[in-house]
């Protein structure tokens, strides 16, 4: 399937519309980040919502919606139109809410075009950084449109670890567990969003990536980067499969390293 084939309503391939949904958020979100005082609320124990989650949803499903007004849409905000269509926007607003609502400066958009469930275009904004990483099926992964190439850590002595943790306190606790467990490293990050997680391993910048409660928004993009990047990286479920949309515990990394991690079994 070549995409250049489907045109927007204006004329744009997919990947044109993809950076341009990209780039509308990401003005709103860099504009309220340093200008708003975020009205905050909770979806449940622990999970905290914005009003600039809603509003960031709205313009950009709006938006993509007028340019492919025939394919689907699912946001985590919002929920889903034209939920038949092979074709399927999945975005995240902002992936690090918590971290926004705090005034911490690590939050990311992320949206992909899925068909038919495998993610195809997609793309992860960080605007406070000024970092778009971005990736097309066949045509590898970008980081500010660079292609990227690094030699992993294949030592855990070596390797820096990224790990995040949902609202889930059982959840918190395994995934604190397992960080003791595979002690001795070079380093652990936390980021508080799995978006920028994801990309990072992509990147180079992680050699491993960890969290154990997961949605479709959070991954869609992340998944096209592990897939298209140079480098010899996987990404893999609770018993080592491969993860797709439908994961909820990721483990991501090259694969040297995630061959060695007993600990996820």
């Amino acid at each position: 399937m070549d995409l250049d084939d489907h045109q927007s309503k204006n004329g744009k391939t997919s990947a044109i519309v993809a950076r341009e949904a990209l780039s509308i958020a990401g003005e709103k979100l860099e504009t309220a980040f340093r200008l708003a005082e975020p009205k905050i609320s909770f979806k449940g124990r622990r999970d905290v919502v914005t009003d600039i989650d809603f509003a960031v949803e709205k313009s950009i499903k709006e938006f993509l919606l007028r340019e492919f007004p025939d394919y689907g849409f699912v946001g985590e905000e919002l929920g889903a139109v034209n939920f038949d269509s092979p074709f399927r926007w999945v975005l995240d607003p902002i992936d690090g809410t918590a971290n926004f609502a705090k005034g911490i400066p690590n939050v990311a958009t992320t949206l992909a075009l899925t068909y038919l469930g495998e993610p195809i275009i997609g793309g992860t904004l960080d605007p406070l950084r000024d970092h778009l990483f971005f990736a097309e099926k066949g045509k590898g992964f970008t980081f500010n449109g660079k292609n990227m190439s690094f030699a992993p850590a294949e030592q855990f002595d070596r390797a820096t670890i990224g790990l995040d943790m949902g609202p889930n306190e059982e959840l918190v606790q395994k995934s604190l567990e397992i960080a003791l467990g595979i002690l001795p490293v070079h380093r652990i990050r936390i980021m508080g969003s799995a978006a920028l997680g994801l990309a990072y391993v992509a990147a180079g910048w992680f050699d491993l990536y960890m969290h154990l409660e997961l949605k479709p928004w959070d991954v869609a993009a992340g998944l096209l980067f592990i897939k298209e990047s140079k480098a010899d990286l996987v990404c893999v479920g609770p018993e080592f499969e491969t993860a797709n949309l439908q994961t909820d515990k990721f483990l991501a990394g090259n694969r040297v390293l995630v061959n060695q991690c007993k600990f996820w079994q």
